[in-house]
């Protein structure tokens, strides 16, 4: 879990931060005052949003995303909250889960929510080119079953008995994409290039191989650097993660972590403790694996 001085910005991130895709997502609950007042006192006084987070049965960043939107939902006075991961099942089968569901201003809405990093690794208009870090997931793959299955569980038999629990119906209800993160272009992309489903307004970022360090290093104004995990991955770099810059100590040190595990790092850069890039950096070997 990130630290406690940094729950509130992973709040503010989740609230602020654009959407991946294109469409209108509603309710429009970011624009609340609300909102930003909840950002405010979390700053000033994050113990009951780090104590909420404590209730996570998973302590992936899937799960700690989630959890900052059920924090936000359920702060806000205007927001009636119905439930979050309510399950759709029988006595034999689960077919899915509905993320979150709430009332506002009198209508029923459901929420899927989901954050993804994903790094083109080839043509950037064909979605399954971008891939998850470990090139287990495409980006294809998530929107197909977050739009064309998951927005519309309401519709299907197996979702009665939650829809007759609720006193609800399927008409009543209003389903959108709740989708958030950050895509990665090769370094070396003269043009931003997009599938067609994505928002040119997205979070957008570089990465290279680890054999490419060196050079990307020596063409910026660089000094410092922080390797960071995936709970570090919503809030800026705390001051005590910054380390001064050589080339050969941060090659190293992701040489290192790729023998042991070679999963792609997320590296934030910056000059006088001020970040000014946030790539991927793989192991060399990251296009020659496998993928979906």
């Amino acid at each position: 879990m990130v630290s406690s001085a940094n729950t509130a910005e992973a709040l503010e991130w989740v609230i602020t931060s654009p959407f991946l895709l294109k469409g209108e997502i509603s309710p429009n609950l970011w624009s609340l005052p609300a909102s930003q007042q909840l950002i405010e006192e979390t700053y000033q006084n994050p113990a009951p949003l780090n104590q909420f987070l404590t209730t996570r049965k998973r302590k992936n960043l899937g799960s700690m995303f989630e959890y900052l939107v059920f924090y936000w939902l359920e702060n806000l006075p205007e927001v009636r909250v119905i439930g979050h991961n309510l399950q759709l099942r029988d006595e034999k089968n689960t077919y899915g889960e509905i993320d979150a569901l709430f009332e506002y201003e009198g209508q029923v809405y459901q929420w899927e929510l989901a954050i993804k990093f994903y790094a083109c690794d080839g043509a950037p208009e064909d979605e399954v080119n971008w891939l998850g870090p470990l090139r287990r997931d495409n980006l294809k793959r998530k929107l197909d079953r977050l739009l064309d299955f998951q927005l519309h569980h309401f519709k299907e038999p197996y979702a009665r008995p939650l829809l007759d629990e609720l006193n609800l119906t399927a008409d009543q209800i209003q389903s959108y994409p709740f989708v958030k993160g950050c895509l990665y272009s090769p370094h070396t992309t003269q043009k931003i290039v997009l599938p067609p489903r994505l928002s040119a307004n997205g979070l957008h970022r570089q990465w290279l191989p680890l054999s490419q360090l060196t050079p990307f290093l020596r063409a910026s104004d660089i000094s410092q650097f922080a390797i960071l995990t995936k709970a570090d991955w919503l809030a800026s770099v705390s001051p005590d993660y910054w380390q001064a810059l050589t080339p050969a100590n941060l090659a190293g040190q992701l040489a290192a972590l790729f023998e042991d595990n070679p999963t792609p790092r997320q590296v934030a850069f910056g000059h006088d403790g001020t970040e000014l890039s946030r790539p991927f950096i793989m192991p060399d070997s990251w296009a020659t694996l496998p993928r979906l």
